[in-house]
């Protein structure tokens, strides 16, 4: 160390003067991470408890991370914005044993909003559509052994 710097080698073997930080920036890099982390507690205790069993136990490398990906981020759109999405799924698959990359997890945040889940609308009433159309009387009649005798 010269002067406060700190050299670190490239792959190519030159040594790179860098400065390390202050004191004072680590502990606002602390206190950073433990802001972010204090948040995403605050998150999963606000959200259904469903939604908190699915996030507190991410699949492993090769059971669906995945498939996980895109199912949890569908039941978060209703209760977070896209961008806390990714940073909470982010942190949850951190260790889940393959490297998941920030574009798979973005991947999953969009391609999931079209099929989102959203919380049941009471402005009023859902008229479910009829299975089979309504009997045609006369095109009935009009066939041949259409008309039956009771």
């Amino acid at each position: 160390m010269v002067l406060g710097l700190v050299f670190h080698p490239w792959p190519n073997g030159v040594r790179v003067p860098t400065v390390p930080p202050t004191t004072e920036k680590l502990t606002r890099m602390g206190d950073d991470t433990r802001q972010k982390a204090k948040r995403q507690d605050q998150l999963r205790a606000e959200l259904p408890p469903f939604l908190r069993d699915m996030l507190t136990a991410p699949p492993r490398a090769g059971e669906g991370v995945h498939s996980w990906l895109f199912r949890v981020a569908r039941q978060l759109h209703a209760h977070l914005p896209a961008g806390e999405i990714v940073n909470l799924l982010l942190n949850r698959v951190q260790g889940c044993g393959r490297q998941v990359s920030r574009k798979e997890i973005e991947d999953a945040v969009k391609n999931s909003i079209a099929a989102a889940w959203q919380p049941k609308s009471h402005t009023g009433s859902v008229q479910s559509a009829a299975k089979w159309p309504a009997i045609n009387k006369e095109q009935r009649e009009r066939e041949p052994g259409g008309q039956r005798s009771h």
